[in-house]
């Protein structure tokens, strides 16, 4: 028995080797599933997390002082750019319906402006916040003066951007969106507003809210390397080595040409 064994030895391990190498030449692995259809076939089911949403910010601008919170520069008789008044300083044709008392105003008649009013909001709470939310009210008087208004990270800028866009047309009207956002991270909003001899614009009632999750969702796939983060997709050099990347950045509003 003694001398059989070490070949029994040989033999088994000739034949675990010829069966690795068979799988590694044809098996389909399956993770989660006992019948695979592909060479790597993961399956799972997606569980999203339960959120909840904490208010941030809000704002009507009572005894809010807009001081270094706002930059702009400007042709013709422009004597200010986004200030904080009320009516009958503004007039009541540009008063949106839902605002009172003091709000944002600023004013292109009579001169071109290009104008940001800086609002910043309490920083993220939550470092496990997955998204923002804003909803103001506005009003725009004129028919080519623009509204720009941008989520701006305080600490690598511009990640990401919306367009509210008041272009030919005279808007009234509440507005509310929701960002993905990285909780690690501080931000502010930007109001940016171009016009040209046009009209008034009027900003009021901004509240800021964050979404954090409070129980974590359960996911078929994960992958962690140094590039996984909030908003990165899943790429691949020309090797075919994958990795986390965060696709390029939209062109921030501030950066957009007046109209002529």
């Amino acid at each position: 028995m003694k001398n059989n064994y070490p070949v029994y030895v040989k033999v088994c391990s000739f034949f675990t080797l010829i069966f690795y190498c068979s799988l590694s030449v044809s098996a389909q692995v399956g993770i989660g599933t006992t019948t695979p259809t592909a060479t790597l076939h993961v399956k799972g089911e997606y569980v999203s997390p339960t959120t909840s949403t904490q208010n941030l910010f809000s704002e009507d601008f009572s005894n809010w002082p807009i001081g270094t919170n706002s930059n702009f520069s400007r042709t013709g008789n422009c004597s200010e750019g986004w200030v904080i008044q009320q009516s009958p300083t503004i007039p009541a044709a540009s008063i949106c319906t839902s605002c009172t008392g003091k709000m944002l105003y600023i004013t292109s008649v009579g001169c071109t402006i290009d104008a940001t009013a800086i609002v910043p909001f309490q920083t993220v709470q939550d470092p496990s916040a997955i998204a923002v939310t804003i909803t103001f009210d506005f009003k725009k008087g004129g028919y080519w003066d623009e509204l720009y208004v941008t989520l701006y990270n305080n600490t690598s800028p511009s990640s990401s951007v919306t367009r509210v866009v008041a272009d030919r047309d005279r808007f009234d009207r509440s507005h509310t969106e929701t960002f993905s956002i990285s909780g690690t991270y501080s931000y502010s909003w930007h109001f940016n507003y171009i016009g040209n001899d046009d009209g008034q614009l009027t900003v009021d009632n901004i509240e800021v809210s964050e979404v954090v999750p409070t129980i974590p969702g359960s996911y078929a796939f994960r992958m962690d390397d140094n590039g996984a983060q909030l908003g990165a997709v899943l790429t691949s050099d020309g090797f075919g080595n994958a990795f986390w990347k965060i696709p390029s950045s939209p062109r921030p509003a501030s950066s957009r040409t007046m109209h002529s």
